[in-house]
């Protein structure tokens, strides 16, 4: 089974930099710089998890993790946001978003959240 990650962020830094530490896992990670993109890669790639950042330009994490539940019930998502989920954990929850990390997400705890939804 392959273990193909997509991980969706507007900033390209963190992309490439979790999908560094995914790399060194040898986990695959496909990135996407913004909802749109994540969409045209599900269609074309299977994955079996989601890393999302919540707030984007254009559509958020929220609104994709509805958009990706509607089709892809089975694979897990993950939100990630620097900012706190407290005010959001409804929304989120009723996305289907299954976990949340608090960015900056650290090389250790970020592996071991992504392995535990792989298994």
């Amino acid at each position: 089974m392959s273990s193909n990650v997509l991980l969706i962020d507007d900033d390209k830094t963190i992309l490439v930099l979790y999908a560094s530490f995914l790399a060194k896992e040898g986990i695959t990670a496909y990135q996407a710089e913004n909802a749109e993109m994540a969409l045209r890669t599900v269609m074309n790639v299977p994955v079996r998890l989601i890393v999302t950042d919540i707030n984007m330009p254009g559509m958020t994490g929220i609104e994709l993790a509805h958009k990706l539940k509607e089709r892809y019930t089975t694979v897990p998502i993950i939100a990630m946001s620097a900012l706190s989920f407290k005010e959001q954990k409804e929304d989120l929850i009723d996305a289907g978003i299954v976990g949340f990390l608090r960015k900056p997400v650290k090389r250790e705890l970020f592996i071991q959240t992504v392995k535990q939804f792989l298994r």
